[in-house]
């Protein structure tokens, strides 16, 4: 087995690895709060898309419109768990706003640049600023309000820091990955295939801490 093929295998593997922490989600549900059970639906959701996604690359049908949908639904579902975390109502609406003009900028995205690679790396990349600025911004309020003894029980904070980890790796693979698969399509598989497996893989790790942490920090919602 060539490297290129070992990679792809663990990129397919690690994927399906979130059947982990939406099991320590299923273990850990009366203990959740509300805002942890939609970041949970957004793991079940995701490993929904990569299994339509496998199942249309083995039928050899083109998957491109896959990569949209999860673009599209990760955004609400970000926006949503985020907003739960803002204090500030001008923030809430604000972010739900630009939730919606995403979405909209999606479609005027896909009708001008067409469906290709590029417009899906593009619309990611913007995706991921949004959900990155609202991570951080979250994150901060935690550093604030919590000291560090408590800080360390606190399951939004693992939760956060997967989301930043992830969606950092996002953003790094899309603004290179453009340019390396323009020069070269293996290189750019190469990449993005060492580097997809790793972001998932810790943001996965982060969870499951975060969905446990919440046995200890929350009452029981029955």
């Amino acid at each position: 087995m060539d490297i290129e093929l070992f990679l792809e295998k663990m990129f397919q593997v690690v994927l399906y690895m979130s059947i982990v922490p939406i099991g320590v989600g299923i273990y850990c549900w009366t203990y959740l709060s509300w805002p942890l059970r939609i970041f949970w639906l957004s793991l079940v959701v995701g490993l929904l898309i990569s299994l339509i996604g496998d199942y249309l690359m083995a039928k050899h049908i083109n998957n491109h419109v896959m990569f949209y949908v999860n673009t599209a639904t990760d955004a609400v579902l970000m926006t949503a768990f985020f907003s739960a975390f803002m204090h500030s109502p001008f923030l809430q609406k604000f972010y739900q706003g630009l939730c919606v003009g995403l979405l909209f900028f999606m479609g005027w995205g896909i009708w001008t640049w067409g469906s290709s690679l590029n417009t899906a790396l593009r619309l990611s990349s913007i995706e991921s600023c949004v959900v990155i600025s609202m991570a951080l911004l979250v994150l901060t309020n935690q550093l604030r309000q919590s000291t560090a003894v408590s800080l360390r029980r606190q399951p939004v904070v693992y939760i956060v820091v997967g989301v930043l980890v992830l969606n950092l790796f996002t953003l790094l693979l899309n603004l290179f990955g453009s340019q390396l698969y323009t020069y070269s399509a293996r290189l750019f598989n190469l990449f993005y295939d060492t580097l997809a497996p790793l972001s998932n893989l810790l943001s996965y790790i982060f969870t499951c801490i975060g969905f446990w942490q919440s046995r200890s920090r929350a009452l029981p919602l029955g």
